[in-house]
């Protein structure tokens, strides 16, 4: 995905901690900081998850560090 920006933003901005994300996806702290920090990546299941934990679409995950925050806001908000 090469988009540290997203997957550890979207938790931050989301005021959640590592270790409630990793309950809630069902997986490791290691496992959510790997992912966040670009060391490996979720599956479609996890990446679902993370979709409704951080109410975004996938694009947004996938697409995040590409996109300007006027795209984001007319994409996904509008």
């Amino acid at each position: 995905m090469g988009n540290t920006f997203t997957l550890k933003s979207l938790r931050v901005n989301a005021g959640l901690k590592i270790e409630f994300v990793a309950k809630y996806i069902g997986k490791t702290k290691q496992t959510i900081i790997n992912w966040e920090n670009g060391k490996s990546v979720p599956n479609s299941l996890e990446l679902n998850k993370l979709c409704e934990l951080y109410k975004v679409n996938s694009d947004i995950i996938f697409l995040g560090d590409k996109l300007s925050f006027r795209e984001h806001y007319e994409r996904f908000i509008i």
